[in-house]
């Protein structure tokens, strides 16, 4: 539905129908969807979110093994600011 939020990494199941935003690295499904687990525990969410991986090159990713995700992660979070495909502009400061 229009207005509503899909947070990064979630999963929503085919068919669902998503009424309510959906809380980043989370499973939902369902009419109207509802929260099934999360994908990960809480640690690696909290890293996965202040770490916003989708920023960096395409390149830089296939680089990763993901079959350790705490060791990709760490890899990652070493990344110095300029590996990032964009920046995040703070425009409340300027």
């Amino acid at each position: 539905m229009s207005g509503v939020t899909i947070g990064d990494g979630s999963v929503i199941a085919a068919g669902a129908i998503v009424t309510h935003d959906v809380e980043p690295y989370s499973i939902v499904a369902g009419v109207p969807a509802k929260h099934i687990k999360w994908r990960f525990d809480d640690a690696i969410r909290k890293r996965l979110f202040a770490l916003r991986w989708h920023e960096f090159t395409p390149e830089l990713l296939k680089e990763i093994d993901i079959g350790d995700l705490e060791q990709a992660i760490s890899v990652m979070e070493a990344w110095p600011e300029s590996f990032r495909t964009h920046k995040v502009i703070d425009y409340m400061s300027t």
